[in-house]
């Protein structure tokens, strides 16, 4: 058996976490940059709570709202430079798991001026990102809880990960009422998305203790919630979808421990070259992994 145990994110969870702990913000620093969609973040209500904190806070904050569905990596590289040009002492990230994603990429690029696109994927030897702090609007990526970043050279179209232990967010408030707007076939992939996390990383041969245990119980949440969902043709109720949430932060702590296994970048390829959404196009390989794995 172990315990080895490595999770270095402060989360708040429940109803109005974002309201109800906003003075923790003051401890990341005086300014700075919001990464969202727009979308997700203003029909949820996550940007509205999140603008009233940080003024709450009289932390000073400036949006930026490019970022769409496999976030870009120039989108990041951009924000990097507003950053730097604002004088911000972190990034807020808000949404679902691409602007999750995205704003742990614009952390290292706000640190690093010096860096090309693609310096994110290779360069180890660069300044420490800045603090991150998120809000998630899906329950699908786990981006709250880990520290991986999945990105879309807009060159090639080809997606790439980085996992570096600074893009662990520093801050992630946990409130599934944000889910509650997500439409029925966005709620289906992300749940989706979930379970391939957690079934991926309990196969794994770095699975141990503590991410089987998280594993397990995500696998739990989701089942229910898929099953619900499959049957019913029908979006979940605020109780549903908070077990939803909650088994993503599960299965995003088995991911950040363990990582994925094939479905993750076969279905990149889905994604890439036929517009497949991420969720469906990893779990279409699902059936032959677990034949596999057993």
């Amino acid at each position: 058996m172990d315990f080895n145990l490595n999770i270095p994110v402060k989360v708040v969870s429940g109803k109005n976490a974002v309201k109800n702990n906003a003075h923790l913000l003051s401890a990341l620093g005086k300014r700075c940059i919001i990464v969202t969609g727009g979308k997700s973040a203003v029909l949820s209500g996550a940007l509205s709570d999140v603008k009233e904190a940080l003024t709450e806070n009289n932390i000073e904050f400036t949006v930026y709202d490019k970022i769409g569905p496999n976030p870009r990596l120039d989108h990041c590289h951009e924000a990097g430079k507003l950053a730097r040009e604002f004088g911000a002492d972190f990034i807020f990230g808000i949404g679902g798991g691409s602007p999750l994603d995205a704003a742990k990429a614009v952390a290292v690029y706000a640190t690093n001026p010096e860096f090309s696109l693609t310096d994110i994927y290779s360069v180890t030897n660069r300044k420490k990102a800045l603090p991150i702090a998120l809000v998630g609007t899906t329950a699908g990526t786990g981006s709250e809880v880990g520290r991986v970043s999945v990105l879309t050279n807009p060159e090639t179209g080809r997606k790439g990960s980085i996992a570096p232990d600074d893009c662990y967010p520093t801050l992630s408030f946990a409130d599934s009422t944000y889910t509650e707007t997500v439409p029925y076939d966005i709620t289906v992939s992300t749940a989706l998305d979930a379970l391939a996390h957690a079934i991926e990383g309990y196969m794994s041969i770095k699975c141990s203790d503590i991410p089987t245990l998280f594993g397990e119980k995500a696998i739990e949440l989701i089942w229910e919630g898929l099953t619900y969902l499959y049957n019913e043709k029908a979006l979940p109720d605020s109780a549903l979808r908070e077990k939803l949430y909650y088994g993503s932060l599960y299965a995003g702590v088995t991911l950040a421990y363990c990582g994925t296994a094939f479905p993750h970048p076969l279905g990149y390829i889905l994604t890439e070259n036929y517009n497949v959404p991420h969720g469906k196009a990893c779990t279409v390989y699902m059936e032959d992994f677990i034949r596999r794995s057993a």
